[in-house]
């Protein structure tokens, strides 16, 4: 029997970009190794790789909204094919400007994608690039050093309420958790608990000691979930794909390069990359006789065989 629960959280201040299930995975068995221990913690990891417990999880995204099945809207227009040249210009930027919908919205978006331009809220990013000044002639006592001047790249979370409003900034954000009941998952989710009750940081992308991508838990909540009787699916993290129908799946992919990377020497640049790719968060997601829970598969790392690719996205029935 599996267990979804929505795990709600608050940025304490900027980010860089909105951290994928890949990167709350590793989250979580950091904190689960904090809590009980680091044996504990790759036992864990260990039953996750060889399928003896499910835990699947979605990206981050700001709360109360689901990803948009861009992908899916994008190619219901092109079959419609209803309109002039302006006006399948402007459904197109109407469907990509929405990139988090609400769950009302995604059933009448499925249904009647050229509505977009009228439904209200919706939420974007917007991505940017700040300057920064390192002060060198203090870092290295040498006064006269000209400071090094360098960009980080930030990201905005914007909500649209209305035509006619202000786009607000979004500081709260949702992932979704999906694990078996039993004493592993009771163990995985006491130690989600305790971060919550001692409002445990959380570093979910780089400098976070620049104050960026730090979160806290603010609630925990049970979510009742049918699994059985669907075999249509929302994507919500980054799957890699084991048993789902590709024909009837209409997919969004993203592909990445992984070197590996030792503590001392940071990232290899003498080994050669490895590209893997991943179907996204958004992608419409189609399984067989309710294969939903072998729809993903997590997979051994090619550099080191103790670490873990996660690839079990959390698939929300549609």
């Amino acid at each position: 029997m599996v267990q979804t629960y929505k795990v709600n959280l608050s940025l304490t201040g900027r980010l860089t970009q909105l951290p994928d299930s890949q990167k709350l995975f590793g989250a979580l068995v950091h904190m689960y190794a904090d809590y009980y221990s680091s044996d504990k913690a790759s036992k864990l990891v260990a039953q996750v790789k060889e399928g003896r417990l499910h835990i699947s999880l979605s990206n981050l995204l700001p709360e109360g909204y689901l990803p948009c099945p861009q992908r899916y809207l994008l190619d219901k227009l092109v079959e419609l094919d209803v309109a002039d040249d302006n006006s399948k210009k402007e459904r197109y930027k109407a469907v990509k400007k929405r990139e988090y919908i609400t769950g009302e919205q995604l059933i009448k978006l499925m249904e009647s994608p050229q509505a977009a331009s009228q439904l209200y809220p919706y939420v974007y990013t917007h991505s940017s690039q700040h300057i920064h000044a390192s002060i060198d002639a203090a870092r290295y006592n040498m006064p006269g050093l000209p400071p090094n001047l360098f960009s980080v790249p930030e990201m905005t979370v914007f909500e649209k309420r209305g035509e006619l409003e202000k786009e607000t900034k979004v500081t709260k954000f949702t992932f979704y958790l999906a694990m078996d009941e039993g004493d592993d998952g009771q163990k995985l989710l006491h130690a989600l608990q305790h971060a919550q009750d001692t409002n445990r940081l959380f570093f979910l992308g780089a400098r976070a000691s620049q104050g960026l991508n730090i979160y806290k838990i603010t609630d925990i909540c049970a979510e009742s979930i049918d699994y059985e009787q669907t075999t249509l699916f929302l994507n919500m993290g980054m799957l890699l794909p084991q048993n789902i129908d590709f024909e009837k799946s209409k997919l969004q992919l993203y592909t990445s390069e992984r070197r590996p990377y030792f503590v001392a020497e940071g990232w290899s640049k003498n080994m050669s990359g490895k590209f893997i790719s991943y179907i996204e968060a958004g992608s419409i997601i189609v399984t067989e006789d309710n294969g939903w829970r072998s729809a993903g598969k997590s997979i051994t790392s090619p550099f080191q065989p103790r670490d873990l690719v996660f690839g079990n996205a959390y698939l929300l029935p549609v």
